[in-house]
This record gives structure tokens, sequence and C-alpha cells, in this order.
């Protein structure tokens, strides 16, 4: 069952206006949601409202890129995208830790292959050390730029004056 349903099924069984605007609020429903649940047009929000809107859609849009994939050139130089879902995060991350380990001599670490594929890949490649060390850092590196940019765009947001100045900003606005 989608938000929307669930909170007309709310709507339907007592909740009042106030109480479905809170949820326009949380962003858990758009404003044309509220309409539709309502009949009513979606009261007027303050720009403190429409600051967490916009703050909550910007980390949702965050998040989706940060699972959306990423470009390494860690396997023989070649650009490829690799996932980035939280199990591959995971199994990357442990990848390259095991890489660190071997390459620091501990013992039980030594014979350790590395396997893994790109996105388009039908079947795994064995990497070297040095590559899933390297596809970990960029993997790193990529995580940390999403969130570089998604705290640049947060206070671009808590410092706008005007709803015109929240419609102008962006995930994919370019920044300086």
């Amino acid at each position: 069952m989608t938000n929307l349903e669930k909170i007309t099924m709310l709507y339907k069984l007592g909740s009042t206006k106030d109480e479905i605007l809170s949820y326009v609020i949380t962003n858990k429903i758009t404003k044309d949601d509220y309409k539709t649940i309502t009949g009513d047009d979606c009261p007027v929000l303050s720009l403190d409202d429409e600051k967490n809107i916009k703050s909550e859609q910007i980390k949702i849009q965050c998040q989706e890129t940060q699972l959306g994939g990423f470009h390494s050139t860690a396997y023989q130089g070649i650009d490829k995208v690799y996932a980035s879902d939280l199990v591959s995060q995971q199994l990357i991350t442990g990848n390259a830790t095991a890489a660190a380990s071997q390459k620091a001599g501990v013992e039980s670490c030594k014979d350790d292959k590395f396997m893994y594929k790109a996105i388009d890949e039908e079947s795994y490649n064995e990497y070297t050390a040095d590559e899933i060390a390297t596809l970990g850092r960029d993997l790193k590196v990529f995580i940390e730029q999403t969130l570089i940019r998604l705290g640049t765009i947060l206070k671009l947001i808590e410092s706008a004056t005007s709803i015109d100045d929240l419609d102008k900003i962006t995930w994919d606005m370019t920044l300086s």
C-alpha cells in the first residue's frame, strides 16, 4: 500500500485536513496528493515548511544517486559503471579491506582472489589487489562527493529567502 493510499484511508476514517497537510510538510505526499485526498487545493505553506519539503526531496535524490551506480577505471584502466546499492557497497568495501590485508602481508589473505563485475557484465572478472583497492577508493570518493554536494545544497535551502529561491535549487544544479 502506498503512502497516498494509506493517507487517503486515514482521511476517510476521520483525519482532518490539517493532519493530511502534515503529511505534505513531512514529504510523505505531494501537494497534488493533498488535493486528490481532500478535494481542496493545498493551503499555502510557510517558507520554513517549503524548505523542509525541499530538503527531504534533495536527501532522497542524494540517496538515489548514491545507490544508482558509479564510474571507475579500476579494472584494467577501462571506464565501467559499477552497482552501488547497499549490498554492492558492502561487497566492494569487504573486497577492498581484504586487498589491503593481502598487500600488508596478512598470511590468511595471501591467496585471496577478488572477483567482481561491472553492471553491464554477465560474469565476474578476477581483479588484482590493487584494482580492487582502487575500486573501493573510487566508491569512497563517489559517496563522499554526493555527501558534500548534499551538504552544500542543504545550506542553499536553509539560506533561501523566498519560494522563488527554493524553486531554483535542484540536485542537478551547477554548484560553484
